[in-house]
């Protein structure tokens, strides 16, 4: 079985728990390997997954390596950033939010 690489984030509600880590346990009971880079947030579609990080991954992957997860979560060479929306947006949408509270037929 090849080896298996994830990068994922643990506030990735009803990802994580219920797929990821199911999906990990199984590929291990199957005699594969499985490295798993798991940062405590950053979402669905998180910024930590950087193209070296990636690219090295993928790398050691074929070669047959083993991957070194630690260092993916603290070398720069791979560090990725949270991204949060700009703030501007943040209050627009907490407003449209609000709006859909405060009048709840009109912008249903």
């Amino acid at each position: 079985m090849p080896g298996l690489f994830v990068q994922t984030c643990q506030d990735d509600a009803g990802v994580y728990e219920e797929q990821v880590l199911p999906l990990v346990e199984q590929w291990k009971a199957k005699g594969g390997r499985a490295w798993v880079d798991a940062r405590p947030i950053g979402g669905h579609t998180s910024a930590w997954a950087t193209k070296p990080l990636l690219l090295d991954a993928t790398a050691a992957l074929l070669a047959g390596r083993e991957i070194d997860v630690e260092r993916y979560q603290t070398d720069p060479v791979f560090a990725g950033q949270l991204v949060t929306p700009p703030l501007s947006h943040r209050l627009r949408r907490r407003a449209s939010l609000l709006r859909k509270r405060l009048l709840p037929g009109r912008y249903a």
